[in-house]
C-alpha cells in the first residue's frame, strides 16, 4: 500500500512523512544558423552526445535571439552527474 496523505507534506519539504521533490540545474546553450543542419549534423550530434554524458537532459529548443540561431535548454539533477 502507498504512503498516507500527509497535508503537511504539502507545506514544507522537511514535515514528517514529505516527498522531497527533485532539485534541477539548468543550462541553455545558443547555437548559430545553420550548426544544426546540413554538413554539421555531425558536429552537433557529438555536442548532444558530450552533453549527455555529463548528464544533462535536452528538454526544449527555440528559435535563439539572432537570425536563424537556436537556444537549446537542458536539465539534470542538481549536483551534476
Amino acid at each position: 500500500m502507498g504512503t498516507p496523505y500527509n497535508p503537511e507534506a504539502r507545506r514544507s519539504p522537511w514535515a514528517p512523512g514529505a516527498v522531497r521533490m527533485a532539485e534541477w540545474e539548468y543550462r541553455t546553450v545558443s547555437v548559430p544558423a545553420g550548426f544544426v543542419s546540413g554538413e554539421t549534423d555531425e558536429r552537433f550530434a557529438e555536442m548532444l552526445n558530450t552533453y549527455g554524458v555529463d548528464g544533462w537532459e535536452l528538454i526544449a529548443a527555440m528559435p535563439g535571439g539572432s537570425a536563424g540561431s537556436v537556444r537549446f535548454f537542458f536539465k539534470r539533477p542538481k549536483g551534476g552527474a
